[in-house]
Order: C-alpha cells, then structure tokens, then sequence
C-alpha cells in the first residue's frame, strides 16, 4: 500500500450519477438516492445501476420498499422507509401536495479494497501500513467488524523503538467504512 485511490465526496457524486429525477414515481427518486449513498459507503465512484421491487410504489408514512443497487458486478439491497415524522437530514420526496420523506437503510454494506487502503493512508500517511487481503469488491454486515485488519508502524515516544497497531476493519450503520485501533 503505497498511494491513496481518489475519494469522492457528495458534491462529486451528484455531479457524476445521472441527474437527480424530478418527475416521476417514488422508487425512481428513492433509487437515486440509494444509488448515491452505495456509491458513497466506498467513497470511491464506480457507475451503479439499480431496481426497486415496486416501480409504482405509492408512498405513505410507515410503508417499505426493497431496492437493489449493483456496484462492481455486487448487488447492495436497500430498505427504503417513508417516514412518519419530519428528520432534518432525511431526504424528500415531492409529487403534487405530497411532502414526504424518506430513510434509506442499507442491509448489507459495501467494502472495497480501494476504500481501506485510501482511508488507512489518509488516517496514517506517514507510517508502514499493511492490511489483510481484502476483495476488490464484497458485502459485509452493516455496522460490524467485517473481519479485516489493517496495521500501522509508528514509533514509540517513550522507547524509541518501532511498533505495530492494528486496526479492525468495521463499517458503521449507514455502511460506510470505520476504522477501530485494536487494544
């Protein structure tokens, strides 16, 4: 591991996913975002396509929607609920005099290779850093170790000798990568 991959942000993502819809059905917005937020648990663009189990999906507060986002050739599957209360960072969905927004869930996270070694090498970008063998592209469980460790050396300041720290390999609720010192 020796260089960063770019990482994108969410200003980045709008700019390269196809224009946000603004007609249409609930699951076409719904997929947007869902397409959005896959894209951003790596932070590392790919291009995505998806489909939502219900394209005719009529919204009302408490129901669900399946979706399915492939990145890489593996498919993310999404719950995507309509709320029932006003949340200040959900997003909405607008059709006629219906304002209604929405949370995304993701049932399984993203984790690709590219996205551990850019978050190792921005956290540590002066240390030797290596990490277990991690698939270009794979599901793991969503907010949990995914069973990765990475490793950093740095020096002691008491000692002055070399160490090694581990770091486990996680991804928080939302699916995006997490890195957690060992011991």
């Amino acid at each position: 591991m020796t260089s960063a991959p770019e990482t994108t942000d969410h200003i980045a993502v709008d700019e390269l996913l196809p224009k946000r819809p603004t007609r249409g059905g609930f699951a076409a917005r719904a997929l947007w975002e869902v397409r959005k937020q896959t894209i951003m648990m790596p932070r590392i663009f790919a291009p995505t396509t998806g489909s939502c189990e219900d394209e005719d999906f009529a919204p009302a507060p408490g129901r669900t929607l399946r979706c399915t986002v492939t990145y890489r050739g593996v498919e993310v599957p999404w719950k995507v609920t309509v709320l029932s209360e006003i949340e200040w960072d959900a997003p909405w969905y607008h059709s006629g005099e219906e304002h209604l927004q929405f949370r995304a869930t993701p049932l399984r996270a993203l984790l690709t290779e590219e996205a551990v070694h850019a978050a190792v090498l921005a956290s540590f970008p002066r240390e030797q850093r290596r990490c277990t063998e991690i698939p270009a592209v794979t599901l793991v469980d969503v907010g949990a170790s995914t069973g990765f460790r990475c490793q950093y050396r740095y020096k002691g300041l008491t000692d002055d000798l070399y160490h090694w720290q581990g770091l486990d390999v996680r991804t928080a609720a939302d699916g995006t990568l997490d890195l957690h010192a060992e011991g």
